[in-house]
């Protein structure tokens, strides 16, 4: 039974793996947003900027400080797991509104 399991868990990571595709364009986007959303930058800037790469920014309901955007979405060919994988950018802001740091992640659309 542990077996199984443990061979099911690893096919579906196989299967929903994003490969060179997915961290090459989330590595685009690391660079991309550190270049152009700088600490400083106001909220009103980095939101432009995304609305300018054809995001659509939006509030985090968890934290009014944060700003996220789905900025690219990558799908996937032969998995019959994973449709596609999302790339997102969160920036994160003090007080003032201005950003303090950003990040970048990937995630999997998977069954």
């Amino acid at each position: 039974m542990r077996l199984s399991a443990l061979f099911i868990s690893v096919v579906l990571l196989v299967a929903c793996s994003g490969g060179a595709q997915v961290h090459e364009r989330k590595a685009y986007w690391e660079q991309a947003v550190s270049a152009n959303i700088r600490p400083g930058t106001s909220r009103q800037e980095a939101s432009r900027w995304l609305s300018s790469r054809g995001a659509t920014p939006y509030e985090e309901k968890r934290s009014p400080h944060i700003l996220s955007a789905k900025v690219e979405e990558i799908p996937t060919r032969y998995s019959l797991v994973c449709s596609y994988w999302s790339i997102m950018v969160h920036v994160f802001f003090d007080d003032a509104d201005r950003a303090v740091r950003n990040e970048v992640d990937a995630s999997g659309t998977c069954l």
